[in-house]
């Protein structure tokens, strides 16, 4: 998916996040996943709330399985923290694409 209509669900994607994090008790905890793993849709996401909220992000353990998000993709830089989000590829796993950031809120 591209142009009009990946834009359209990356703004989704962001109002979502937002709200979800908006919801979430103080020292709450919330995942953000997604089944793919194209980087608007996740870590510009991600790096969106942290831009937008004090939301921080927590390790998450999954092995060998998963590797480190991005912390930069083509011209975008994203906040260093994003390394603590996982990204799964399908050539490891034998199946769809995967991201996963656990996003705490301070308190």
């Amino acid at each position: 998916m591209t142009g009009p209509r990946k834009a359209k669900l990356v703004e989704l994607q962001k109002r979502t996040i937002l709200r979800g994090y908006d919801l979430l008790k103080v020292k709450g905890t919330m995942v953000y996943a997604t089944c793919t793993y194209h980087p608007l849709e996740n870590e510009a996401v991600v790096d969106y709330l942290l831009k937008n909220r004090e939301a921080e992000l927590l390790p998450i353990e999954t092995g060998p399985a998963g590797e480190p998000g991005l912390t930069q993709w083509q011209k975008e830089h994203y906040d260093r923290s994003l390394q603590k989000t996982v990204r799964f590829y399908p050539h490891r796993l034998d199946s769809v694409g995967f991201f996963m950031a656990r996003i705490g809120k301070p308190g």
